[in-house]
Order: C-alpha cells, then sequence, then structure tokens
C-alpha cells in the first residue's frame, strides 16, 4: 500500500469516474484500474463497485476511504510544512464555500491572498452549507466558509449580514419598513434547502411560530422566481440574493436577525502554512473589531 493508491482511491470518489480521476492525477485510466485493483488485492476486499456509470463504496471502501483522507490529509500537511522549512512559497490550499460566499466574500479574500502569494495553487468546492462542512470534517478542504457558530471546530469571523422577508412586488406588506414575522407566518411559505433552512427554523422558533411550508428549493433562482410569482413568501440572507431583484421587494425583520459567516478549520495551529496564511488574508479584508 503507498499514498498514490490511497489519493487514486480518493479521487474515484471525488470525481464519480476512473477517467477524470485519471485526469485529475495525470494518470491513464488504466494506471488507475491497475493500482486500485492492486489496493484491493493487497487489503483482500473490494472498495468500489461500478453500476450504471456510477461508482459506488462497498462498505469496506467506506472504512478505507476515511482512513485514507486522514492519511492524504497529514502527508499533504508534511509536503507544505517541508516546502515551508526551504523557503518555498508553493503548496495548494482546498477551499471549501457555499454559493453566497463564494459570490459575496471568497473574492477579495482569494485575489489578496493569489497577489500575496501566487504559487500557492487554490482549489474551490462549492456546495451547500452542510456539505462543505462535511468536506471539512473529512479533510476534503483544509477550510471552510460557515455560518457560524461551528461549535466542533476552530473559526474566524469575518462579516454578517442580515436575513429579510422576501415577498412579492405587489404584497400587501410590500410597502413596510420591517416586518415581524408573527405578522405573516400563517401565509405560504417556500423553504431555502441549500443549507440555510436549519437558521431559517431557528428564527421562527425564537419568534414562537412555525412556517407554513408549501415547497421546499434548493436553487436560489427558482426560489425568488416562485416568489414573483406570489406562490409564498421566504427570507434570506442579503449576501445571498441575486443583484436583480425584479418583481419581489426585501424587507428588514424586526428584531433584527442577523447571520455571521466565518472561517472554519479542524485546528488553526496545526493548518499548513497555506492555510494560515489564508486566514491572515481574510483578517485583513473582513477587520472586525475582535480581531
Amino acid at each position: 500500500m503507498n499514498i498514490s493508491q490511497l489519493q487514486i482511491l480518493a479521487a474515484i470518489v471525488d470525481t464519480g469516474s476512473f477517467t477524470q480521476a485519471g485526469t485529475l492525477l495525470d494518470r491513464t485510466q488504466s494506471g488507475i484500474s491497475h493500482s486500485l485493483s492492486a489496493l484491493e488485492k493487497e487489503l483482500g476486499a473490494s472498495l468500489l463497485i461500478r453500476e450504471q456509470g456510477k461508482v459506488i463504496l462497498t462498505e469496506s471502501g467506506e472504512h478505507v476511504l476515511a482512513h485514507a483522507r486522514e492519511i492524504i490529509y497529514h502527508f499533504d500537511c508534511i509536503l507544505n510544512e517541508a516546502e515551508t522549512l526551504v523557503n518555498l512559497e508553493s503548496g495548494k490550499i482546498r477551499l471549501g464555500c457555499f454559493p453566497s460566499a463564494s459570490r459575496q466574500v471568497l473574492p477579495k479574500i482569494l485575489a489578496a491572498f493569489q497577489k500575496k502569494h501566487p504559487k500557492i495553487e487554490a482549489v474551490l468546492f462549492e456546495g451547500t452549507d452542510q456539505e462543505v462542512l462535511e468536506w471539512l470534517d473529512s479533510h476534503v478542504v483544509d477550510i471552510a466558509f460557515a455560518a457560524l457558530p461551528q461549535p466542533i471546530f476552530e473559526t474566524v469571523p469575518l462579516c454578517a449580514d442580515q436575513w429579510l422577508a422576501v415577498l412579492p412586488a405587489n404584497h400587501r406588506f410590500s410597502r413596510c419598513s420591517q416586518i415581524r414575522i408573527q405578522d405573516i407566518a400563517h401565509e405560504p411559505f417556500i423553504m431555502s434547502k441549500g443549507g440555510c433552512e436549519p437558521m431559517i427554523l431557528q428564527i421562527f422558533k425564537e419568534q414562537e411560530c412555525k412556517p407554513e411550508v408549501n415547497y421546499s428549493i434548493e436553487d436560489m433562482t427558482t426560489l425568488i422566481a416562485m416568489v414573483k410569482e406570489e406562490i409564498g413568501w421566504t427570507i434570506v440572507p442579503e449576501k445571498a440574493l441575486p443583484e436583480q431583484l425584479k418583481g419581489i421587494v426585501t424587507i428588514p425583520l424586526v428584531p433584527i436577525v442577523h447571520r455571521r459567516i466565518g472561517l472554519a478549520v479542524p485546528s488553526i495551529k496545526t493548518a499548513s502554512p497555506a492555510v494560515q496564511a489564508f486566514i491572515r488574508e481574510a483578517e485583513k479584508i473582513y477587520p472586525l473589531p475582535n480581531h
């Protein structure tokens, strides 16, 4: 067993195919298949099953992959540390990010980071809030943007945005300067499934009411389009909203509720130099009072 075989296993699972794993690792498909077969033979267990064009982990594969990711993570840490010790400004940082942070928070940080560290490769993994946290926990990514707090990770707060009610333009409350959830909670609600659902439910709970959920939508563009067509209303963090808001209105909630956004890592102390450098740049771009 060697690190290359473990990297191949992880790449096949992450990309969903032997061909794409070969492209990612600059290996031939036959080389990928041979390495995986050798690993399975050595372990005496089947790790993957190809079924209808999909790659599926076996139960043994799931256990092996979890350990493989840990080994790959520490292997990458060793390489980054070694490069730092010989004054090489290079390496790789894998970033996990949810869509609104990718659009509104990440670009300025990434631009400053790459300007200062041009030889460090930044790889972006974009998913829902929950997917990003799962990637961080399993070491698919090194650092992640996340809604705070995150009790199982070390976090660095960056910024905050306000939760807004999103209503059709001709709604009876559309001219209000602010809105109480209790006043509209009985109307059809469209739930955002992109990762905000737990926070939305908590907001309703704090106001001692429940949303009348008619639809649950993951894509923000679809959600806004449904509000525009008067199918229901919703609440959304300000940074998650698209630039074009024709046909809808956004109204601040009262009492005011904020979503805090920050960076999360398993451990800042043991993070790679590249990750620590990224955190430093982020804190310069978004200097909070407690920094």
